[in-house]
């Protein structure tokens, strides 16, 4: 049987759509901190945060580590182009902005990767984990593995384009809504006789136009 939600939860909910609609926080403003709206709904912390999460998984609201949160802007989409030349694979023109690194831990391959390969998908590789960050907010991810075992057959190399839905990590780490649509290019190249590159590049499909021919339709569909 479905959980009901507390009375409280559902007034205050209700009360920031309300307030969000009248246009008294704007795209783009930050909201008071949560201990002060806490306060003004006579309500607790916890109550007040699940709230806001729910409004953040409706693409309402967005979290920002460490500043708070704030009334979603809608972003401006931008080209984004497939480029062998370029150090990503990708190739964002002139898209104000700049590639960060966040992670150089090893990883497993993904999932599809790993069967084109004919590896299992639970064996670790080097692996670096890349933001690229535009008007201080992170829009593109970027995953890549250079050091794996080229197989005696690989198969079909290059590069595949999937319709997708962000991960709970990849909606973390982009600021986005769990499922929000998604590209994921998929780049599997020869690296000498006994290696072979793997990309994986999440584009969501509120920041970026991939002119290649891909379209972001629901994966659902």
């Amino acid at each position: 049987m479905p959980r009901q939600q507390d009375p409280a939860h559902r007034a205050v909910l209700d009360d920031l759509r309300r307030r969000l609609d009248a246009g008294e926080w704007t795209s783009g403003d930050r909201l008071p901190s949560r201990a002060r709206l806490a306060a003004e709904y006579q309500v607790g912390p916890s109550i007040l945060q699940q709230a806001q999460e729910q409004l953040i998984r409706e693409g309402l609201l967005e979290g920002r580590a460490g500043s708070g949160t704030y009334v979603r802007r809608p972003p401006q989409r931008r080209p984004l182009r497939l480029d062998a030349a370029d150090l990503h694979g990708l190739h964002t023109g002139a898209a104000p902005g700049a590639w960060e690194t966040i992670d150089h831990r090893d990883a497993p391959l993904p999932p599809a990767v790993a069967e084109r390969l004919h590896l299992p998908a639970d064996v670790l590789f080097p692996h670096t984990l890349r933001l690229f960050i535009t008007e201080g907010r992170p829009t593109l991810q970027v995953r890549t593995w250079t050091t794996v075992p080229r197989p005696a057959h690989l198969g079909s190399p290059g590069t595949r384009l999937r319709p997708a839905r962000l991960t709970a990590g990849s909606a973390a780490l982009l600021g986005l809504p769990v499922n929000d649509l998604a590209i994921v290019v998929e780049d599997v190249n020869p690296v000498g006789a006994t290696l072979v590159g793997v990309r994986e590049a999440t584009v969501p499909a509120v920041h970026w136009d991939l002119l290649s021919g891909a379209d972001p339709t629901d994966p659902t569909d």
